[in-house]
């Protein structure tokens, strides 16, 4: 018995048992919502609080003609009360710029459970239609795409998965499809914080069509948004705001809940100057390391990975959700050649620590972090030190 189970083991590939956890999971998860209820909706139908309920309620408001209260935190909180019957703090806001309350007004069109699946099923098939054109391999894709971020963030319905694959395609269409790079890179803008470096990246490549392409696209919505609705512009600034001092500098949220070198130095004891202020030193340097990066001659695969990791790793305000970017970096190493046994087993302690973040609220998603990022150096390294330049994207 024992033989056939070591036998069967030896034959069963790390994507079939990544996909045998997946579905063990979504089995468990829709058990218990069949025996306890209060996962999408509560008993009496009412839409349980959550991180899709921002889009749901915001969309409302868009819908409603009401688009800049989708930006006041309080009204907006008022009505997630409203329709979920539950008076439960904090907040859950709406974030976004004004073109992304397109998608929340569409989406909340429909009910709550059928927005709710949808989205999270969308931005899923999106992720993986991503993943697969990096890894060019299905296994691989499904082994390291599938990981313990993405799953939390596809049951919960949150828009890490949506973020991920228009980071992947931005850098995927680079190179051959400049222009639609472009479009990709000013819907970006959904997650802003994530695509501080990309300019600078760009410009320091010398990618002036996608530069312009995303500078047009940008200023169209803009200019959009000042002749139908001028006070959406400053209702999202003034959100920004807002949330910056509720979630960073007050940390009412927790900040063990921010997996980012600001979460840690809260936590740590240094108060929002002092934790500001490192973390923009921190900006800073990987900035410059972008900027060393791709002007020189690494690998494309290279330059991309560094781009993604350092874009994790300057944002104050990244959770757990976010991290399904990791999967990018992955997928531009494997491209550049396929992992050994020391970056084989960095990933599973990397997945691990993540794992380990959304069980237990603590910031060890910014060491899972830091672990792919000791792999993407140590590539860097080794290119830089063999002189190979040139490999093929």
């Amino acid at each position: 018995m024992i033989e056939a189970l070591r036998a069967a083991y030896a034959k069963t590939s790390a994507s079939r048992l990544v996909a045998i956890a997946w579905i063990g999971g979504l089995l468990g998860v829709l058990l218990h919502s069949a025996l306890l209820g209060d996962y999408i909706v509560n008993g009496q139908g009412h839409p349980m609080p959550g991180e899709f309920l921002a889009i749901w309620s915001a969309g409302q408001m868009a819908a409603a003609g009401h688009a800049v209260d989708a930006y006041n935190a309080r009204l907006l909180h008022q009505l997630q009360i409203a329709d979920t019957q539950v008076p439960f703090g904090g907040y859950f806001m709406w974030l976004f710029p004004p073109p992304f309350l397109l998608v929340a007004a569409v989406l909340a069109t429909l009910p709550f459970v059928v927005a709710y699946i949808g989205w999270a099923v969308v931005t899923l098939v999106g992720y993986a239609i991503c993943t697969t054109r990096l890894f060019r391999d299905r296994a691989a894709a499904i082994a390291y795409g599938a990981s313990p971020a993405a799953f939390v963030t596809f049951i919960v319905a949150q828009n890490g998965l949506f973020t991920a694959a228009l980071f992947g395609g931005v850098l995927l269409t680079l190179q051959r499809r400049p222009m639609l790079s472009g479009l990709l890179l000013a819907a970006l803008v959904v997650k802003p914080q994530f695509g501080l470096l990309f300019p600078v990246a760009l410009l320091a490549a010398g990618q002036w069509r996608t530069v312009a392409v995303a500078t047009i696209a940008t200023s169209v919505w803009l200019i959009a948004c000042l002749v139908f609705e001028p006070s959406l512009i400053g209702a999202f600034l003034h959100a920004l705001a807002f949330a910056r001092t509720e979630l960073l500098t007050q940390g009412h949220q927790g900040w063990y809940k921010l997996q980012s070198l600001y979460g840690v130095l809260r936590i740590a004891g240094l108060n929002d100057d002092w934790s500001s202020a490192v973390t923009a030193i921190l900006a800073m340097t990987l900035a410059g390391v972008v900027i060393v990066a791709w002007h020189g001659r690494l690998p494309f695969p290279l330059k991309a990975a560094i781009l993604v990791v350092c874009s994790l790793a300057i944002s104050p305000y990244s959770y757990v959700f976010d991290f399904p970017l990791l999967t990018i970096a992955l997928g531009f190493l494997w491209r550049d050649s396929a992992f050994d046994a020391f970056e084989r087993r960095t990933i599973l302690v990397s997945y691990l620590l993540v794992a380990a973040a959304i069980v237990s609220a603590t910031p060890l998603g910014y060491l899972g972090l830091a672990a792919i990022t000791l792999i993407v150096w140590r590539r860097a390294a080794r290119a830089l030190s063999n002189g190979t330049f040139a490999r093929p994207t």
